[in-house]
């Protein structure tokens, strides 16, 4: 596939000096004593942009495997979104860190105790609703209004897990392991990944461990390797292959490489290569869409603007038999060009920033709250789309209001307000 980058002088150069821009960055980043989600999503980008290094993209269309050389555009993408998360970075370390006068009171062992006793309810309710069917595939799951259950009950679990980590409960943990393995047979890899992520930003950033140390490197190498091969697994354990087996199936070599260079990256950058080097427009209209979702109003009920996804695929792929990813940086390309672009990625610093505050927050529900947002935002937001994160952030907030909401009645509707010091 290297023949894809010899075509052209031009973009041979660019490549070089992008490799060895990617490279210095990123040992700056593993050595950098001051650690934020800003990094984070540096490290994170690396694993989708990973065509970049290859050179091109691909995507599976009538039982074809098409393949497009990688416009020089996407690297200039990925080198503006490095930089200006860098600048973000080295700004956030210049400034004091400020204190608050006084803060809200949480009472983080009632929290959880009641967050974790939202999930099992929701838990109980998805097995008898799927009943049979529980173990199918997502892709076979009933959709409308039992996707949404599944969206809310899937981002539950993760916010569950994550804060039985931080609290350490975790004899909780253990009980949600079953839940665990359900998503995953169900092909809901994704949501574990969350999980992994949001406990190795905590270790990363909030507990600034070692991240050359034997178990954290393993962890991360395993995190990848699941990341990479999660879809086989799913798959050989619904085929009734045993566990050890698949195991040794997925930590082949061979089946590792294969998975990296047909993995999902290859096909959401194609989304943002083919956007670019055809002019694919969407206009300033499609931006109604993302201000409905911004309302808690459902797009596709309130507005006759078609999602990029029914866009793109409609004028490219009308005849694709199977779930395509999104490309966060495709969207606003498609509005505003580079200048779209650009506007995306200093809202998203700024929104970042925020987040990175929370997960510093010494009360763990708040803190859990925080991480549960950053896998979604430091990882998972490179392969969807606006409108999803944003209606996830929706999801896990209201979570963490219908939980406070819970102690506000316990306190009888008081909220206590404590100093710092207390």
């Amino acid at each position: 596939m290297v023949s894809f980058i010899l075509l052209d002088s031009e973009v041979i150069n660019i490549y070089f000096l992008y490799i060895a821009f990617v490279f210095t960055s990123t040992l700056g980043i593993l050595f950098d004593r001051k650690r934020d989600l800003f990094l984070v999503s540096i490290l994170c980008s690396n694993v989708y942009f990973l065509p970049c290094f290859f050179g091109f993209v691909k995507i599976k269309y009538l039982g074809q495997n098409i393949y497009e050389k990688v416009d020089y555009r996407l690297y200039i993408i990925h080198v503006i979104f490095v930089v200006a998360m860098l600048v973000f970075h080295y700004f956030k370390c210049g400034l004091p860190e400020s204190q608050p006068s006084k803060r809200i009171f949480f009472d983080d062992k009632y929290l959880n105790m009641v967050l974790n006793g939202i999930w099992l309810t929701m838990f109980a309710v998805m097995i008898l609703i799927w009943g049979d069917n529980l173990l199918l595939n997502k892709t076979k799951l009933p959709s409308g209004l039992f996707g949404y259950y599944a969206t809310i009950y899937n981002l539950l679990l993760v916010f569950a897990i994550v804060a039985n980590y931080k609290s350490k409960q975790y004899k909780y943990i253990l009980l949600q392991i079953p839940a665990i393995i359900i998503t995953i047979i169900q092909s809901h890899r994704s949501y574990l990944v969350f999980i992994l992520t949001a406990i190795i930003i905590n270790e990363f950033v909030n507990n600034n461990i070692r991240i050359f140390r034997f178990k954290y490197v393993i962890t991360i190498i395993l995190t990848g390797i699941f990341g990479f091969t999660g879809k086989i697994l799913s798959t050989n354990l619904r085929l009734g292959l045993s566990l050890k087996d698949t195991i040794t199936y997925v930590l082949d070599l061979g089946v590792i490489v294969n998975s990296v260079t047909n993995s999902e990256p290859f096909v959401t950058q194609h989304i943002l290569n083919k956007t670019i080097t055809t002019g694919f427009r969407l206009g300033p209209g499609y931006l109604v869409r993302i201000i409905l979702r911004l309302f808690l109003i459902p797009p596709d009920k309130a507005t006759s603007v078609k999602s990029f996804y029914d866009a793109f695929t409609g004028t490219f792929y009308p005849y694709l038999n199977y779930g395509l990813a999104y490309n966060i940086f495709a969207e606003p390309y498609a509005i505003a060009g580079m200048a779209g672009v650009v506007m995306l990625i200093i809202v998203f610093g700024f929104v970042l920033n925020y987040i990175d505050n929370l997960i510093r927050n010494s009360d763990d529900i708040v803190s859990s709250l925080g991480l549960s947002l950053a896998s979604i935002y430091t990882f998972y937001i490179f392969r969807n789309s606006i409108e999803n994160i944003i209606l996830w952030t929706q999801i896990l907030a209201g979570i963490f209001i219908l939980c406070y909401t819970f102690q506000l009645v316990k306190y009888r509707l008081k909220v206590y307000y404590i100093k710092p010091s207390s």
